[in-house]
């Protein structure tokens, strides 16, 4: 009994401290839907959570987009939850919100040198 006991307790620990990935999405405004959204990194510092996003054009030259403001967004999975983001953007932006052109990543690694990196995948995690 105590054996079987023992052998639950492991396996019970060991499903609770198995990690299960949390999805973490960042959206901003754009003035049409052509836009796409990149998350490039996903930084701790102190205690805010920093994003580092690309906004991407239209792919096609010449393709035609409804001007109606739009929400784009990026997904991913991280190993736990994180408190609201700050965004930073390269790439276009429109002064809409919160999310500031930060101009390249190294001027954003400059900007942060004690950013912690958090992982993540881009990829959703198997559902057994």
């Amino acid at each position: 009994m105590t054996c079987r006991l023992l052998i639950f307790m492991t396996l019970l620990s060991t499903f609770l401290a198995a990690e299960t990935p949390v999805e973490f999405t960042v959206s901003i405004q754009t003035p049409h839907p052509g836009y796409r959204l990149e998350i490039l990194r996903i930084d701790q510092v102190e205690d805010r959570t920093l994003v580092l996003a690309r906004i991407h054009g239209p792919e096609d030259e010449g393709m035609m987009f409804p001007m109606v403001i739009s929400v784009i967004s990026d997904t991913v999975w991280v190993e736990e939850a994180l408190p609201e983001p700050e965004v930073m953007v390269v790439g276009k932006t429109w002064g809409w919100g919160d999310e500031p052109d930060i101009g390249s990543e190294e001027r954003y690694a400059d900007r942060f040198p004690d950013a912690e990196s958090v992982p993540f995948v881009r990829t959703p995690p198997d559902r057994e």
